[in-house]
């Protein structure tokens, strides 16, 4: 039976949070300090790698947005957003 390596500083981040949401005290949602491309265009649509189509985004934010959103677009994603608003507050089209 083999052990896993434990990741001591995340633990202790674990630890703090689980800590603080117990007292009610909000958490902070860390940056990891690291940059990532994100495509405004996806390349899978033909989006390319110029300055215009790049956003230089930190590398957890970018990969919340693509577990949240997969490869929508921002006009789609806003769209979808806007539709859970009306659909809260039970408007319809």
């Amino acid at each position: 039976m083999g052990y896993q390596k434990i990741n001591w500083k995340k633990a202790k981040e674990a630890m703090k949070a689980r800590k603080a949401k117990r007292e009610g005290k909000p958490t902070e949602w860390k940056r990891s300090g690291k940059k990532n491309r994100h495509h405004i265009v996806n390349k899978c649509r033909g989006g390319t790698w110029t300055p215009e189509n790049i956003l230089i985004m930190d590398t957890r934010r970018h990969a919340a947005w693509h577990f949240l959103f997969q490869n929508m677009s921002f006009e789609e994603v806003a769209n979808l957003l806007l539709r859970t608003i009306q659909m809260k507050n039970g408007q319809s089209n």
